[in-house]
């Protein structure tokens, strides 16, 4: 939706500007913290956005043929080589890190795009103890 991706746009350049500054010669430790803190914030309003956000499918707008994503953004204890574990022994291909976010890392399932099979993958996915 064009609210998702105003907000993602604007999470990006907030993240490459503070990214700059941590860079720069003059980085305190209260730079850092408050990039963290910002870093918290931005998740935080991504849910809240969720939950506020209307669940508007496209069959409503006329087109009968709804689609949905495979990929998964899940945080994994345990750092990227747990969270290639968990992505093999779910059947889900590792993508990749999640840039700005500590833990977090992509997956992608191959196959049909189905809200029933999407829910489902999500279920099981939330169901280990190594996903949070």
């Amino acid at each position: 939706s064009l609210l998702t991706l105003t907000l993602y746009i604007l999470t990006v350049k907030v993240l490459v500007c503070a990214q700059r500054d941590l860079n720069s010669a003059s980085v305190k430790d209260d730079d850092e913290n408050g990039l963290l803190q910002l870093e918290e914030l931005i998740v935080q309003l991504l849910k809240i956005k969720d939950e506020i956000t209307p669940n508007v499918e496209y069959g409503e707008q006329g087109n009968d043929r709804i689609e949905y994503d495979n990929e998964w953004a899940v945080e994994i204890i345990g750092g990227e080589k747990e969270a290639r574990k968990v992505a093999r022994s779910f059947g889900y291909t590792y993508v990749g890190p999640v840039r700005g976010f500590e833990n977090t890392y992509v997956f992608h399932k191959d196959g049909h795009r189905h809200k029933r099979a999407a829910e489902q993958l999500t279920r099981t996915l939330r169901s280990s103890h190594r996903v949070r």
